[in-house]
């Protein structure tokens, strides 16, 4: 039988957050608290370094128990820019895999999961560039070139000419503008 007076005051602990200090392993943030459904939040506490991938820090694992029987699992590549993955009611475990020398603040919110998008629109002037950078938990990212063209994120991409756009997994990246200049504007799905 579990003591569900530990299990509670844990659950209370664990929404007000945690600071999990990375192992190179999977380690155990909560197992075994029962819980309604809400939105596990986990954010980086300090840039990445060294090696690897510089966007993706770690891997988020969550999983629930429900009490009528079956299975929720969902892993997530942590970005550098935190996470949020919205989760079911149930019996709750959370895991966490970062590398030595990083932390991460991991919390969880008893809230109905939604998105927003946050959009920002630039002028850029011929080969001016612009630096993205995704806000805390995006998740998507649309860029559109309005007017002009652009060379989007890399230097492998081609050049794309009004009107155009892309959906892409959130990422950080310069947009370039062509010789006559854009006008591009850049919106981030946000897990809110």
């Amino acid at each position: 039988m579990i003591d569900t007076r530990v299990a509670s005051l844990e659950f209370e602990r664990w929404q007000q957050g945690r600071r999990v200090e990375g192992s190179g392993r999977v380690v155990s943030v909560l197992r075994g608290v029962t819980a309604v459904s809400g939105v596990v939040v986990c954010s980086p506490v300090d840039p990445p370094t060294g090696g690897g991938d510089p966007e993706t820090i770690g891997q988020l694992i969550a999983q629930v128990l429900a009490t009528g029987g079956g299975r929720w699992q969902r892993v997530v590549s942590l970005p550098r820019w935190g996470a949020a993955i919205p989760i079911p009611a149930g019996t709750v475990e959370v895991s966490l895999e970062l590398p030595l020398q990083q932390s991460a603040d991991v919390s969880f919110q008893p809230a109905r999961a939604g998105t927003a998008w946050q959009r920002d629109d630039a002028d850029l002037g011929p080969a001016a560039t612009l630096n993205v950078e995704p806000p805390p938990y995006a998740t998507r990212m649309l860029i559109a070139v309005i007017e002009g063209s652009a060379q989007l994120l890399s230097v492998i991409t081609p050049a794309v000419v009004a009107p155009a756009s892309i959906d892409w997994p959130a990422s950080s990246g310069t947009i370039t503008a062509g010789v006559n200049g854009a006008r591009v504007a850049v919106a981030w799905e946000v897990t809110a």
